[in-house]
């Protein structure tokens, strides 16, 4: 299965990303504002229901976040601070790992 995540705008309130499986919007991303560490909130596409959230690490310059959704929390890790690859793995098991 592809996910798609492509950077939807860019305003003077944040970053918004729609997420696509197969060319359909499932759900969009949006930075709160005002925040000191950014936290994003996840929303379904279709209805705008929140689903989740994505909180991202005390001064980290890499892509390292931590992903809550009703499945569960992802630990959301970028490989380098120049590099494109990251890995996400369910908090507490050792199974679960998505490159």
């Amino acid at each position: 299965m592809k996910i798609f995540v492509k950077q939807d705008k860019i305003t003077i309130f944040g970053r918004r990303y729609v997420i696509y499986q197969n060319r359909n919007k499932l759900f969009t991303i949006r930075r709160l504002w005002l925040t000191p560490i950014p936290k994003y909130v996840i929303t379904e596409y279709s209805s705008g229901k929140r689903i989740g959230s994505i909180q991202n690490k005390f001064l980290s310059f890499r892509g390292n976040a931590v992903i809550s959704i009703p499945s569960g929390e992802y630990k959301f890790d970028q490989e380098g601070v120049n590099s494109m690859k990251y890995t996400c793995k369910v908090i507490n098991t050792e199974t679960g790992i998505f490159d």
